[in-house]
């Protein structure tokens, strides 16, 4: 029969081996929600917009200081609401130009 010794030994790699398993499941699907936040920031940036793709890049690595720095900088900006219109008006005319293009 086994120690109790080994026993325990036995059960603590048993539980490591399936920590680790999970934590790499878990870091795996943050880098892919990483990946696809930059993939989206890629997609709304070439649509015309400004902020949230640079709100997601800073998601994608991580930098969390920069989303709130992006967030605080895109609030101030947008209180006015003139350069909210032109920003507005800015990525319409972006869509609207792909959307001509795609039907020619």
């Amino acid at each position: 029969m086994l120690s109790q010794p080994v026993l325990m030994g036995v059960v603590v790699v048993l539980v490591a081996a399936l920590a680790g398993r999970f934590l790499y499941k878990k870091d795996t699907e943050i880098e892919e929600r990483r990946r696809a936040a930059n993939r989206l920031a890629g997609v709304l940036r070439a649509g015309g917009l400004e902020y949230v793709p640079d709100f997601l890049e800073d998601y994608g690595v991580g930098d969390y200081s920069g989303m709130a720095k992006t967030i605080h900088k895109a609030a101030l900006l947008l209180e006015n609401p003139k350069h909210a219109e032109e920003l507005f008006d800015k990525a319409v005319d972006k869509v609207l130009a792909a959307r001509a293009a795609k039907v020619k």
